[in-house]
């Protein structure tokens, strides 16, 4: 496939365009292979590479992935590499390293980086949907193409459709499903892991097609949670830079939304949710996060829109009184009626267990109290090792 040509900054110019005070992410990395890309012979070289490696460490700080840092220092090497073979005469090598350069991630480390994500994790029927379809009106970029409402979510999914898909086809690979509470022990990474990031990558790229670089793009999809891992190979990889929002929702709620609207068993669906708070939890813990309940949005939804603003870096625009009824509905709480859920009188132990971990995860102890909830589980399970 032909690649078109990529117009280079004036470095320079970016040199001294820089401002030290700068919170932005893709600026230090700029900043930072300008230096490079500028050094001249002398001890001012060696004073620049250390500016440098300055500003790449700032640029991490502020949330660059290693593998974006990694791509802009690629991109200088290549550069360097074609600026050398011209000077001795070996010109019919320079398009090849400008074919390599330009497709391999030149662009990617100095325009894509400007992708951030907001995930938004947490099990189904735990009012992520509603938090996306709010926060999508408050400086969010919410999927191009959503999937649309239907009785079952009358204000919407807004769940990134080719995402989904993915997210579908790892599962299904496995001869799983959503509601298969063994996922996370059977073998779903896929076998060709960089093909797998490749395609996620695309996805992303189709889902937000013409989302501005500095907007924060809406990642909602309640598979994710248990899909974490080859998430964290993406963002390790690439120029991405995210937060996540795990948002939980009481599990006996939960349970009860799941019978009515799937008639699923109460044990099943408190395994789902303890199997996706728990996933979410510990694979999410590398990323700047927030953990909200719905409990809390329902009664107070300006307080849940700052806290997203402010871990996502966006100026923080208080929703309008009126843009917080339309999206956040109580009457729309389909599990405000727990003993409607089937067997969770009988659910014992499971169902102290995933109340246990809710509260664990909504109090101080945060990260402590998940591992002995982990263990409790492997326990429950018959020592099956999920952790």
């Amino acid at each position: 496939m032909d690649v078109p040509p990529v117009a280079c900054p004036d470095w320079q110019t970016v040199v001294e365009a820089h401002r030290l005070e700068s919170q932005d992410a893709e600026a230090w990395l700029r900043y930072g292979i300008a230096l490079l890309q500028t050094l001249e012979p002398g001890l001012g070289g060696i004073e620049r590479q250390q500016q440098a490696s300055q500003a790449f460490c700032k640029a991490r700080q502020q949330g660059v992935s290693a593998g974006a840092v990694a791509l802009a220092l690629r991109s200088v090497v290549l550069q360097n590499l074609r600026e050398a073979v011209q000077l001795v005469g070996l010109e019919d090598l320079a398009p090849r390293l400008v074919e390599q350069d330009e497709s391999a991630g030149f662009t990617a480390a100095t325009r894509l980086i400007g992708r951030r994500l907001l995930l938004v994790l947490g099990m189904h029927r735990s009012g992520t949907s509603a938090l996306s379809g709010l926060l999508g009106q408050v400086g969010f970029q919410a999927p191009t193409n959503p999937d649309p409402a239907d009785v079952k979510n009358p204000t919407g999914y807004w769940e990134p459709p080719q995402i989904r898909r993915f997210h579908d086809r790892l599962i299904e690979g496995c001869q799983s499903s959503w509601e298969d509470p063994l996922l996370p022990v059977l073998p779903w990474q896929p076998e060709q892991p960089e093909a797998a990031l490749v395609e996620l990558e695309e996805a992303i790229a189709a889902d937000f097609v013409g989302c501005a670089s500095e907007a924060v793009a809406l990642v909602k999809d309640p598979r994710q949670c248990r899909l974490m891992p080859l998430w964290n190979q993406l963002l390790a990889s690439r120029p991405l830079v995210a937060q996540a929002v795990l948002l939980l929702r009481h599990p006996e709620a939960v349970a009860a939304s799941l019978w009515r609207r799937d008639e699923l068993p109460a044990d099943r669906a408190l395994l789902l949710w303890l199997t996706h708070t728990l996933e979410a939890e510990r694979h999410g813990r590398a990323l700047p996060r927030a953990v909200l309940s719905y409990e809390g949005l329902l009664a107070d939804p300006a307080s849940a829109v700052s806290t997203c603003q402010r871990l996502a870096g966006l100026p923080e625009q208080p929703a309008a009184p009126e843009l917080l009824v339309q999206w956040i509905r109580p009457e729309l709480n389909h599990g405000c009626e727990p003993a409607e859920a089937s067997g969770l009188a009988e659910a014992g132990e499971l169902l102290e267990l995933a109340v246990a971990v809710y509260g664990a995860l909504l109090g101080p102890e945060g990260a402590t109290a998940q591992q002995r909830c982990w263990s409790r589980l492997n326990v429950w399970c018959g020592n099956t090792c999920w952790a």
